[in-house]
C-alpha cells in the first residue's frame, strides 16, 4: 500500500513542477512532496531490508545533473546574474528532485507504476481533448463547455478548463474557424506534444500498447497544433525505424515529416507563415540572435540574463538561450541527456525515449529549467518488467513452504 501512496504523491508532485501549468507557482510544494515520498521510500527500504542504491543509469543522471546545476549556479554567481534568486531556487529544486527520484526510480516496481500511470494520465488528457473538440465544434460550442479558470503565472492563454476535463491553450484562428489547442496540464501546447510523443513510443513496455491508445495519443499530438510536434513525431519514428534496420521506411517517414512540416494544413510552416507569421519569425530571429551572441561571448552571460538584449522570445529554446549558459553549459546539457546511454543496456530504447524532449528543448521550448523533464530520463526504457507478476507470490508445491515468499520478475 505504501508504494501506491508514494506513486500518488509523486504524480501530484510532478504536475506541480515545471513545465506543468502549476509548476509556474507551486514548485516549492512539489519539492516538499518529493521529499515526503522519498521518506516513505526510505521506510520501505528499512522495513524490507533492501539495498539502498541507485541503478547505474540513474547514478549517471544524478551525477551529470548535479554537475550541470552546480555549474549554472556558480557561473551565475561569477558573471553576476540579474535573477540570482531564480537561479538559486532552480538549482535547489533540480538537485533535490533529481537526487530523490533517481533513487526511488531505481526500484523497479516504483519505476514501472509511476510511468505506467503517467501514460494513463496523458491518454486521459488526450481523450478528454477529443471529447471537448467534438462537442465544441459540432455541438454546444466551447463557451458553454468552460468549467473553471485556474491562474497560470505568465501564461494568459492557459488556465481555462473545459468539459470533461480539458485545459486548452487558447484557440488557433484559421479563416472562420476557431481551433482549440490541446494543452494537457502543461504551460504550452509545444510542451504537451513532447510528453504525448514519449507516451506513444513507450506504450508497449508499460503494457498499454493497443490501437485505441495509439490513436488517442496521436489525435492529441495533432490537437496541440504544434509544428514542432509534427517534426518531432515523424523524426523520432524515423530514427526508431532506422535503429531497427528498417532504413527504407525511415527514409519514407522522414520525407513525410518534411512535407508535413512545410505543407500540413493549419500547423505547417506554409500555413503558419500566413496565419501566424509573427510566431515563426520571432522564434527564428531569437534563435539566430542567440547563436550570434554565443559566438561573441562563448562563456555566457548567466542563466536567465535574457533581458540584456531587446529581442522577442528571448530564450525560447536551447539555441536561443545558448548565449546565457555558454559552450560549457551546452556541453553539460548534452551530457545530461545522452551520457546515460553508456550506462544503460537498452540504448536504442533510451535514445527514442529522450529524443522528443531533447528536440523540443533544442528548437522549440524553454524547458532547460524543468525538473519534470529530467525525471523522464529515468524511465526503464526497453525493459519488460511486469508489476503484476512481481507482486504475486509463486504457488508453493508444498503448503508448509508458503511462508517463504518468492517473487517472480520478468525482464
Amino acid at each position: 500500500m505504501s508504494t501506491y501512496i508514494k506513486i500518488f504523491i509523486l504524480l501530484i508532485a510532478s504536475f506541480l513542477l515545471r513545465p506543468s501549468a502549476f509548476g509556474q507557482q507551486y514548485t516549492t510544494y512539489a519539492v516538499i512532496l518529493v521529499l515526503f515520498a522519498f521518506g516513505i521510500h526510505v521506510l520501505e527500504i528499512l522495513k524490507n531490508r533492501d539495498s539502498y542504491f541507485a541503478t547505474k543509469k540513474n547514478f549517471v543522471v544524478i551525477t551529470v545533473s548535479l554537475l550541470l546545476w552546480t555549474y549554472l549556479l556558480a557561473h551565475a554567481l561569477i558573471v553576476g546574474s540579474n535573477h540570482m534568486d531564480f537561479v538559486i531556487k532552480a538549482s535547489i529544486a533540480h538537485i533535490v528532485v533529481i537526487g530523490c527520484t533517481a533513487i526511488m526510480f531505481s526500484h523497479e516496481k516504483t519505476n514501472y507504476l509511476f510511468f505506467r500511470h503517467l501514460i494513463k494520465l496523458l491518454i486521459f488528457f488526450s481523450f478528454s481533448y477529443c471529447v471537448t473538440f467534438v462537442i465544441g465544434m459540432f455541438g454546444l460550442g466551447f463557451d458553454s463547455l468552460r468549467i473553471l479558470t485556474i491562474p497560470v503565472q505568465g501564461y494568459q492563454n492557459s488556465g481555462n478548463i473545459y468539459f470533461p476535463f480539458t485545459q486548452l491553450y487558447g484557440f488557433m484562428t484559421v479563416g472562420n474557424l476557431q481551433l482549440p489547442r490541446a494543452l494537457g496540464f502543461f504551460r504550452e501546447s509545444g510542451i504537451f506534444q513532447a510528453f504525448l510523443i514519449w507516451a506513444f513510443f513507450n506504450l508497449k513496455q508499460y503494457g498499454l500498447e493497443d490501437k485505441r491508445n495509439k490513436l488517442i495519443l496521436f489525435l492529441g499530438i495533432l490537437g496541440t497544433f504544434s509544428t514542432a510536434g509534427i517534426a518531432v513525431f515523424f523524426g523520432v519514428y524515423a530514427i526508431k525505424l532506422f535503429l531497427s534496420k528498417r532504413k527504407i521506411l525511415s527514409v519514407i517517414l522522414i520525407s513525410i515529416g518534411i512535407l508535413g512540416l512545410f505543407y500540413a494544413p493549419y500547423v505547417g510552416l506554409k500555413s503558419k507563415s500566413v496565419t501566424h507569421s509573427t510566431s515563426i519569425s520571432d522564434r527564428s530571429y531569437a534563435t539566430n540572435q542567440g547563436l550570434e551572441r554565443l559566438m561573441e561571448n562563448p562563456l555566457g552571460t548567466g542563466l536567465y540574463n535574457t533581458e540584456m538584449f531587446d529581442i522577442a522570445n528571448q530564450g525560447i529554446n536551447l539555441l536561443a538561450m545558448s548565449y546565457t549558459i555558454g559552450f560549457i553549459g551546452i556541453f553539460l546539457v548534452l551530457l545530461a541527456y545522452f551520457l546515460p546511454l553508456y550506462a544503460y543496456p537498452f540504448k536504442q530504447s533510451y535514445l527514442v525515449g529522450v529524443l522528443p524532449f531533447f528536440i523540443t528543448l533544442l528548437i522549440s521550448q524553454p524547458i532547460l529549467d524543468a525538473p519534470f523533464i529530467y525525471i523522464m530520463l529515468m524511465a526503464n526504457y526497453g525493459s519488460t518488467y511486469n508489476v503484476h507478476l512481481a507482486t504475486k507470490p509463486l504457488k508453493a508445491k508444498n503448503k508448509k513452504k508458503r511462508k517463504f515468499k518468492k517473487y517472480r520478475l520478468t525482464w
